[in-house]
């Protein structure tokens, strides 16, 4: 795992729009529903791509390349393409697709005969950021982690764009967005454990929330003592937090004007008689606490201020 490779959350790439059709003229391509060009004439922009190089992404990305080898390209899943000027040349650059752009090439040195693989080529007009947010949204493949979701966000915060709009780009909430950020910009032994698969960026998040100075310490010891236990991957159970173990579920008391699947802040603090969390924990991170209580029940909690938090976006990506 020590090869892991971590994209940068601050890269920044150049791109001048070029002409789809001089570029595709230029190596051949064939027009019909889709572009088809050959394989080589797709280029990867160092850096772009926001995929951590993990031992389990490599593991997926054999996996693609040997279906490849068995079947060969799959045409009803071209590859999104973006066409830059450099210094007079129509570049042709891969945006979504880079996994199975490699895994052709993997396939064709394993003696798979593939000449041409289908593209879709960006629209006029779309600029750096369009093209940070369709890498995120577009991604019909392998799910991004948390993490991996993170280095976008903080990439379009570069491009100058506030949380909101970042928010509402991406279609996810302006909470998730605070608390990607809060990943991103975590303490480079939390960020190593995330993307070594030791912890999950939801309780990642919810340690950050708690005390980000001692995020590291007790972050470390519950992989220690989840690997001592023979688990992989730490849990809530592996922190030390010297919490009373509850012995009966909580009963919330609803009123009649209470929505309906929805549960309010006053309503878990009237309900906590036992364990008294509320008292040690933030209500951002009680309701980090209790999103695994009431994930299957499919209810929201509903923070002081009044905002709905779905339960989905407290849970991240590698939780559900």
């Amino acid at each position: 795992m020590s090869n892991t490779t971590i994209p940068s959350a601050d890269f920044r790439a150049e791109f001048f729009k070029g002409s789809g059709k001089a570029a595709m003229r230029a190596v051949g391509g064939k027009e019909g529903a889709l572009w088809m060009v050959p394989p080589s004439a797709v280029r990867v922009k160092e850096g772009l791509n926001g995929r951590v190089r993990s031992a389990e992404y490599l593991d997926h990305l054999e996996r693609v390349t040997q279906s490849m080898v068995a079947n060969g390209y799959d045409r009803s899943k071209p590859l999104s393409c973006y066409v830059a000027n450099e210094d007079g040349e129509n570049v042709i650059y891969a945006i979504d697709g880079h996994t199975r752009l490699e895994a052709v090439a993997g396939a064709i040195a394993r003696g798979r005969n593939i000449e041409r693989i289908p593209v879709t080529i960006a629209a006029d007009g779309t600029s750096y950021e369009d093209l940070l947010v369709s890498m995120v949204t577009g991604n019909e493949g392998r799910p991004f982690t948390p993490y991996e979701k993170a280095i976008f966000v903080k990439r379009l915060l570069g491009e100058g764009l506030d949380e909101a709009t970042i928010a509402e780009r991406l279609c996810i909430t302006p909470r998730w967005v605070k608390d990607l950020l809060l990943l991103v910009e975590a303490p480079k032994p939390v960020r190593d454990m995330i993307t070594k698969g030791e912890i999950t960026s939801t309780l990642a998040i919810q340690e950050l929330q708690k005390s980000p100075k001692k995020a590291v310490e007790r972050l470390t010891k519950a992989v220690e003592k989840a690997k001592a236990s023979g688990k992989k991957k730490a849990s809530k159970k592996h922190l030390d937090d010297g919490l009373k173990k509850r012995t009966k579920p909580v009963q919330l008391a609803l009123e009649e004007s209470t929505p309906p699947g929805v549960i309010t802040w006053d309503m878990i603090v009237a309900a906590d008689s036992e364990t008294r969390f509320t008292e040690t924990y933030t209500p951002d991170a009680i309701c980090g606490f209790l999103a695994a209580l009431l994930a299957d029940a499919g209810l929201n909690v509903q923070l002081p201020s009044g905002d709905i938090t779905p339960i989905p976006d407290l849970l991240g990506a590698d939780d559900l």
